[in-house]
Formats: C-alpha cells, structure tokens, sequence
C-alpha cells in the first residue's frame, strides 16, 4: 500500500501464510485496525497510513536507528568473498560519505533506472520478470452491487454505500452486505515473433 494510496492491502502470496499475518499483526500494534486481521480485503484507510508511518519511524528510532533523508545511494561497496563470490559492505552516498553494513537491502519501487544500472555495475547478476499491465474501469458502485447480489439483496448493503438502504424493513436491516466488487485479469504469453526471410 503506497503512502498516497487509499491503504487497501493485497498481496499474491496468500492471505493466511505466517508472513503475511506478520505483517497485519504488525500493523495492527502501530495503530491499524484489528479487523485486517480477519478481513478478506483488509483496507487501512488514507487517513491512517501518514500516522502508521510515523509511528513505525518513531519505534526505529527509538531502537537506534538512523533515518537520512535526502540522500541517495550511488554505489554499492564489494569485496571478494568465498569462492570469488563478491559480497556487499556498504553503500555509499552521493554527498560523499560511506554507511558499512552486514547486510544491505535494496527497495527500489517503481523508476529505479539508476538503481538497477548501479547493481549491474556492481556485478550483481539481474534477471527479468514478467511484466503486469493494468487499467481501471470505474462503474458506479449502485450498478456493481445490483449485478452482483441482484436487486433486492443490493439494498442490503452497507448503509453508507447505498442510497437505496432507506426502503429497508427493519428486520431486513440486521442483514448488511459489504459493498460488492469484482475484478477480471487475463494472463498472455509472449513468444517472439518469427522472423521474416527475403
């Protein structure tokens, strides 16, 4: 979930495995609420991303961390290990000065042209993954839940949702349906194209 985003949380690699509920159950203890921990689609809210943030930012501090900003990674320092393998040490910045460390983790996110070129450098060896390629098409939220729990049902979702929920019989109100969505993907293979002979 990026800073800016509406906070929905997803994740292709298994909703139940031990490091995804690591992951909410951390949440949870920096301010998110206990139900992403037994939601389907577990959403954070945009108000509360800015505070988790700081929150986590502030238990790192307080563990010893230092957190530069403003300063950009332009190498990453080797040295030969067993075998011949390299291995890195550090990092250094592009105001001059080196950071040493055990271990160093790269979270490029999204443009990192410059990053990716620096590890080459480096010799570390990349390989390519698929590519995903995506659009949103909106629709109106009344006209997905219609489709997708039929008319009647459609007026049993979540009161803030839906206009209709006001011609509700008060048994029927017991009875709230989430907003209904839907999502359509497609997986396609690339094979190169063959080559023409004159």
């Amino acid at each position: 979930s990026g800073t800016w985003s509406d906070g929905k949380l997803t994740t292709r690699i298994g909703k139940n495995s031990h490091e995804v509920r690591q992951v909410l159950e951390t949440l949870v203890r920096f301010g998110a609420p206990e139900s992403i921990l037994v939601s389907g689609k577990p959403h954070l809210g945009t108000d509360r991303l800015v505070r988790l943030l700081q929150e986590m930012r502030a238990e790192l501090l307080r563990r010893g961390v230092k957190v530069q900003f403003d300063a950009r990674v332009i190498e990453l320092l080797t040295r030969s290990g067993p075998g011949g393998a390299r291995e890195c040490t550090g990092v250094r910045l592009d105001r001059g000065d080196c950071q040493s460390a055990h271990a160093v983790v790269l979270a490029t996110g999204h443009s990192a042209r410059d990053a990716y070129e620096m590890m080459q450098q480096a010799g570390v060896q990349l390989v390519a993954k698929d590519a995903a390629m995506g659009f949103r098409i909106e629709h109106p939220q009344a006209v997905i839940n219609e489709l997708q729990y039929g008319k009647h049902y459609a007026a049993l979702v979540q009161p803030e949702q839906s206009p209709r929920r006001q011609s509700v019989t008060n048994r029927e109100r017991k009875t709230v349906l989430p907003v209904a969505d839907y999502r359509v993907a497609a997986h396609a293979a690339y094979t190169e194209p063959e080559s023409s002979s004159t």
